[in-house]
């Protein structure tokens, strides 16, 4: 399995956009890893894409937080009810 996948990174205001690969998340007994497969910007990015409110971790973030997933692999030990609402 891959150890990168492709992202937007919006590097803050006036400064734009970008598709990069970034690292993959690691997940751990328990966890699930889905793949986006399309995201959804609402008024809330639009926010931060002026600069206000400004990401609690600083630029550059993936921005879309309304995603469409589908499972992408399962560790051990993760609940059912996980997959189930996914």
């Amino acid at each position: 399995m891959a150890s990168t996948m492709r992202a937007v990174l919006f590097h803050g205001p006036e400064k734009g956009f970008e598709i990069s690969s970034v690292p993959k998340p690691q997940i751990r007994p328990g966890d699930l890893l889905v793949k986006i497969c399309a995201a959804g910007l609402c008024h809330s990015d639009f926010g931060v894409f002026k600069g206000n409110p400004k990401p609690k971790y600083g630029y550059p973030i993936i921005p879309g937080h309304e995603g469409e997933p589908s499972a992408n692999r399962v560790s051990r030990r993760t609940p059912a009810r996980m997959m189930l609402t996914l």
